[in-house]
């Protein structure tokens, strides 16, 4: 078994390091020592004798070291080997001129035997101890002059070839030693270069895939930001024509390169309109049926990746289909309209952009058609083809637009009731407060006008008790139809109370109210209501700033005339003093 023995803060060096250092020198050793004693007993060379005694000494150096190995003392056994192997070969070399060459074997065989084994630190010197002793020799045999031997010339012959071939051992010895260390050095230098090339490529690869996902990262960041940008102003939005025109330069932003349309559902999903567009007018139909649109049908989205891939919406124009995609909007449990996105942008694009660029009334259907720009370019996340990004930000969209649109219906809706007469479907008493305080302001800051009708029903009470509530309802309905359908698109029409109206005319002045009332009491004497019978109706008339400064004051006096109309006789038109 093989043990370690390691000193403190020194490397751990195998036991059998020593031992086969130990069992390579003896051989050598003990065939010098018995070469001497021939040589001595044949011839009876001194000198002989003598190199047989010193490595005779050398070989108690070695049953030395074999002793400090079997203690476990591996260090000690290598020091004894290497340093009494030098002293031999100096030893030799001074008293056996014959035999110097052969100890040349020592130094080569410490080092090639000890170097590899021992630790650096502590055996490095001695190496290169054992290395110089080496060179010395050599030097010594070079300029020591012959002594003189009884050997016969034979024998010193074949001492001077063994020295001569230890001589050129030694030589080879050390290119070998230098050759391998090249080539070691150089494998390890073509390790070092190839392993950085491979290193700088990943880097490379690393540099370029971070670079993609910064670009990725950017890009996301910017339709995130005008995705929250397009909600919140689909929040604030007041009429669903402004949310359509924010929806059509939104998209056209989000989706440069691709053509698209908004479609919408009503609630009693009869028909899907179309209305709001962006890039090139999309050629699918203004109006169709539910059933017409496969997004509808299936409540999720469809896809159509070209001519060949499947059925197309029956909305979806005719010829070779184009690449699109329907993403129908629902939310809450209801399904609002579709997000339509199509490959189509053509080489000139129509210049003007019909969108209103501030809030106020806008066209039934809003268009969002321009050429694109540096900032369309930079915001591109398809290009001009249906990817895979542009799906996914397309649901992203869509999303939103069913939520918003969700929440924009029901806005519409609460406004609707808060404002509205559930009957007549007027605006109630409430918002005509409202909306004469609104008025009157506008008047005074400008100058202008306003003129206030008051309208009651002559003896309705009559006609309920006489025809039931259920056709007096009816007889309030088709008059508040009649009211609205008679006076201009900025005339607030409202139902005051009862068989009570209330009309408020913007600019216009107490003669221009007093003739638009007559043409109103002209009208509902000629509306026929159950049983061919016929009602009238009287009217009194304001106007500001003649008749008061006040909404109280206004109400007032058009009240007071309104009186005033059914005390002298009823179905006439009285302007306020």
């Amino acid at each position: 078994m093989t043990t370690r023995v390691a000193g403190q803060g020194e490397q751990a060096i195998d036991v059998v390091a020593p031992r086969s250092l130990l069992i390579a020198a003896a051989p050598p050793a003990v065939g010098l020592a018995v070469l001497h004693l021939v040589i001595f007993l044949a011839y009876g060379a001194v000198t002989n004798a003598i190199g047989a005694v010193l490595i005779l000494a050398y070989l108690a150096v070695l049953a030395a070291g074999w002793v400090a190995v079997q203690r476990d003392q591996p260090r000690t056994a290598i020091v004894l080997t290497g340093g009494g192997l030098i002293a031999v070969a100096v030893a030799l070399a001074a008293f056996v001129p014959t035999t110097r060459g052969l100890v040349l074997i020592a130094p080569i065989v410490l080092v090639a035997l000890a170097m590899t084994y021992v630790s650096r630190t502590r055996l490095g010197g001695l190496a290169i101890a054992a290395w110089l002793a080496g060179l010395g020799i050599v030097v010594l045999l070079q300029v020591s002059p012959e002594v003189g031997t009884n050997a016969p010339p034979a024998v010193v012959a074949i001492l001077r070839i063994v020295q001569s071939a230890v001589g050129l051992a030694f030589a080879i010895f050390l290119l070998w030693q230098f050759s391998s260390r090249l080539d070691l050095a150089l494998n390890r230098m073509s390790a070092a270069n190839t392993a950085l090339s491979d290193s700088q490529d990943t880097v490379k690869r690393v540099n370029s895939e971070l670079l993609r996902q910064v670009d990725e990262l950017e890009l996301r960041n910017r339709e995130a930001t005008l995705v929250g940008h397009m909600g919140s102003l689909l929040e604030v939005s007041q009429t669903a024509d402004e949310a359509y025109g924010v929806i059509a330069r939104g998209a056209r932003l989000l989706f440069p390169g691709l053509s698209g349309a908004l479609y919408v559902l009503p609630p009693n999903r009869l028909v899907v309109e179309r209305v709001a567009t962006w890039g090139v007018e999309p050629d699918t139909q203004r109006i169709y049926r539910p059933d017409d649109c496969w997004a509808l049908r299936q409540g999720r989205l469809f896809i159509v990746d070209g001519p060949d891939s499947g059925p197309t919406c029956g909305h979806v124009g005719g010829g070779d289909a184009i690449p699109y995609m329907c993403i129908p909007l629902t939310a809450q449990g209801a399904t609002l309209g579709v997000f339509h996105l199509s490959e189509d942008w053509p080489d000139v694009a129509p210049a003007s952009a019909d969108v209103p660029s501030s809030p106020g009334p806008a066209t039934a259907t809003a268009t969002a058609t321009a050429q694109p720009t540096a900032v369309d370019a930079e915001l591109r996340t398809a290009d001009v083809r249906l990817t895979e990004s542009a799906r996914s930000l397309g649901l992203w969209v869509a999303e939103l637009l069913a939520l918003s649109l969700a929440n924009f219906r029901l806005r519409e809706t609460l406004h609707a009731q808060s404002t509205r007469d559930p009957l007549t479907g007027l605006y109630n008493r409430r918002y005509m407060e409202d909306s004469l305080e609104r008025e009157l302001y506008r008047a005074a800051r400008e100058e202008g006008t306003l003129g206030v009708v008051m309208a009651d029903l002559d003896h309705f009470k009559a006609f309920n008790d006489r025809s039931g509530h259920v056709a007096g309802d009816e007889v309030l309905r088709s008059l508040a139809a009649l009211l609205s359908s008679s006076v201009r698109a900025e005339d607030i029409v409202c139902r005051y109370g009862g068989e009570e109206f209330t009309i408020l005319l913007p600019n216009a002045s107490l003669e221009e109210t007093q003739a638009r009332a007559e043409v109103l009491r002209a009208a509902a004497a000629a509306l026929v209501v159950a049983d061919g019978q016929r009602l009238t109706l009287s009217l009194g008339v304001a106007a500001f700033p003649r008749h008061g400064a006040t909404a109280t004051e206004l109400i007032g006096v058009a009240d007071a005339a309104l009186y005033t109309a059914k005390s002298t006789g009823r179905d006439r038109v009285v302007a306020a003093a």
